[in-house]
């Protein structure tokens, strides 16, 4: 084999993984360093949200590629918006992001040694793939198979048959080893990618890993090794927690989802699947905040992990709880990565955040588990909101700027809101006044202090002049005939083109 000569690639990816701005920390407990290999070594950092910095650095007798970038972490709560504010005008989301390549010939070649190949090849470990296994036996649903997993399905041929190899080294945490199918290093970097989208439940991976590439001519089209665990004086890369705490958490988590699926029971449909999964994260959780000025004391917030064991997690959490738990329920989704989206129709570059794209009998909807809980505060009570439950991408736009790594699926269908199923959804036509006196005095009669609305028809609610006709006497009157507790004073909002809220005392 001829030696393998090295450079060092540390990329920050502007796309997908959202809160993978941020490289998080090992846990407590060193790991055993693995060995290293001679030659070309990379160290690749993915996020979703900064720019992608590559700087390659030649000697006589090296080439090194390297980045170094901070970001803030997806971590954002939902923000006020102005009542009756204007509608934002459309972004385009980005697929993949390139590469800008400066030149540095100062950095020295890393010390190395051959690591051996695998005994197995890429097999897993089967007793410790066991161990690491969140799956719970006896599950009333089709758990969705890792080969419908959507961004592993976005990948070319050569790109699919990288990440099957790299899934096989993190099923079992082995330190890495070599990639057999020939690849260029933006297949790496997309397989890995894919790889950090698709699996919540291998909590351990982190957003980095290093790879290295055995030809002295060209590297792209060399046999490449890659490691998710290496202790080396210029690179490093380890998993977020060592194999035993790993084993520990796996366990927890089993635990856990087996409860939520056993009180849950089978036979639900689809949406009601979804809708039980979304609400018990949204009772069962509260945001970090910690986390988000100290992350490296928190780590466990950015993954399904810090849901499902102690109930405390940022957006990435949420979502990838949310992501594993559809999974078990036979029902397709991904992560979505992005911005918060300013009423100027810019995006916040500073409020990273992730939610859920979602596929309910065939049609696909966003879905925002972090901004629904406790997204409503109604006479200063924190209530779960839906207003961001399968909601089409114009609607979601209002306040989000999509910024992701892979293409995502058409949603733009009101059908699996939660407003048109509970019968909270102005149609085309259908005339406001008489609507929102309905659901007011539906939900009064059901005990409610509030209801959310949603209108197919953007600007059909007009929430100053409804509000003013609906607190005539006559129009209370009416409203009150029905109720026990009569209702004094309606505040409506419209929060969004398309979204509306009342509440009463």
């Amino acid at each position: 084999m001829r030696p393998i000569k090295p450079y060092k690639l540390t990329c920050l990816l502007l796309a997908m993984l959202v809160s993978l701005g941020l490289v998080l920390s090992s846990c407590s407990g060193a790991v055993d360093p693995q060995p290293s290999t001679t030659g070309s070594i990379a160290t690749v950092t993915t996020s979703s949200t900064a720019a992608t910095t590559v700087t390659e650095t030649t000697t006589a007798t090296t080439t090194a590629e390297t980045t170094t970038a901070t970001t803030a972490p997806p971590t954002t709560r939902p923000t006020t918006t102005v009542t009756n504010a204007p509608p934002v005008p459309p972004v385009t989301p980005a697929e993949y992001k390139p590469f800008e390549v400066q030149e540095d010939k100062d950095l020295p070649p890393p010390s190395a040694t051959p690591m051996a190949p695998d005994a197995g090849g890429t097999k897993p470990d089967a007793a410790v793939a066991a161990a690491l296994d969140c799956t719970p036996a006896g599950l009333p649903y089709q758990a969705i198979s890792p080969s419908q997993y959507y961004a592993y399905n976005q990948l070319n041929a050569v790109q699919k048959a990288v990440y099957t190899e790299m899934r096989a080294y993190a099923q079992d945490m082995r330190p890495g080893g070599y990639i057999q199918q020939p690849c260029g290093k933006d297949d790496l970097l997309r397989a890995y990618e894919a790889l950090l989208t698709d699996t919540p439940q291998f909590f351990w991976l982190s957003h980095s890993f290093v790879y290295g590439a055995d030809s002295a001519d060209s590297p792209d089209d060399a046999k490449k090794v890659v490691y998710f665990q290496l202790d080396h004086p210029e690179h490093k890369a380890d998993y977020i927690c060592t194999k035993e705490q790993a084993i520990s958490i796996a366990a927890q988590i089993k635990s856990k989802i087996s409860g939520i699926f056993s009180a849950m029971g089978p036979g639900l449909p689809e949406y009601e699947r979804e809708l039980y999964l979304h609400d018990w994260i949204c009772a069962n959780t509260v945001y970090e905040n910690q986390a988000v000025t100290d992350a490296d004391n928190h780590w466990y917030a950015f993954s399904s992990y810090g849901v499902f064991t102690k109930g405390l997690a940022v957006c990435e959490g949420y979502a990838r709880a949310f992501q594993l738990l559809l999974y078990y329920a036979g029902i397709q989704n991904t992560l979505v990565s992005g911005n918060t989206l300013r009423l100027t129709g810019r995006p916040d570059t500073g409020s990273h955040h992730m939610w859920s794209i979602v596929r309910i009998n065939g049609v696909w909807g966003y879905t925002d588990v972090t901004w629904n809980d406790d997204g409503l505060s109604v006479n200063g009570t924190k209530q779960t909101s839906y207003r961001w439950f399968n909601i089409p991408e114009d609607e979601l736009r209002y306040d989000h700027y999509l910024d992701n790594t892979f293409p995502l699926p058409a949603a733009n269908s009101f059908d699996n809101t939660y407003f048109a199923v509970k019968g909270q959804l102005l149609a085309d036509e259908q005339p406001a006044d008489a609507f929102v006196k309905d659901q007011v005095i539906r939900a009064a009669k059901e005990g409610g202090q509030y209801v959310e609305m949603l209108s197919a028809a953007p600007n059909a609610i007009n929430a100053q002049l409804l509000g003013l006709t609906i607190n005539t006497f006559l129009s209370r009157a009416e409203i009150n005939a029905g109720l026990e507790s009569p209702i004094r004073r309606i505040t409506l909002e419209r929060r969004s083109t398309r979204y509306c809220l009342a509440s009463w005392n």
